[in-house]
């Protein structure tokens, strides 16, 4: 039985960018990756019952330079997505029993010439 807060929302399982469906698994645009903008501002809104979602950020060889975990609402991350990679690990369902979420908003910016 989950001992969880109810917290109305319920999605164990989503559907990730490259259609790969499920918890754990890492869709291709989240290994390291350069996204081709010139800014990337990743802000996390939310989180409940999860592990995982450690980002790293790369350099341009793809040596780590640092890793964080996002894990309180309104704390962000601001790239220059032409100067680094950057990646996340999977995220991980911490309790079984109980509802997962990890929302994470992201805004780019392209400079349009």
């Amino acid at each position: 039985m989950c001992t969880c807060p109810p917290r109305g929302i319920s999605p164990a399982v989503g559907l990730l960018p490259d259609g790969l469906v499920g918890l754990g698994r890492i869709p291709r645009q989240l290994a390291a990756h350069a996204a081709g903008h010139l800014f990337v501002l990743m802000a996390l809104v939310d989180r409940d019952n999860v592990t995982g979602g450690e980002s790293t950020v790369y350099s341009v060889e793809k040596q780590p330079l640092t890793s964080f975990t996002l894990t309180e609402p309104r704390e962000l991350v601001f790239v220059n997505d032409e100067r680094v990679f950057h990646g996340v690990s999977p995220v991980l369902q911490d309790d079984s029993s109980c509802p997962v979420h990890r929302d994470v908003l992201v805004i780019t910016y392209r400079h349009r010439a």
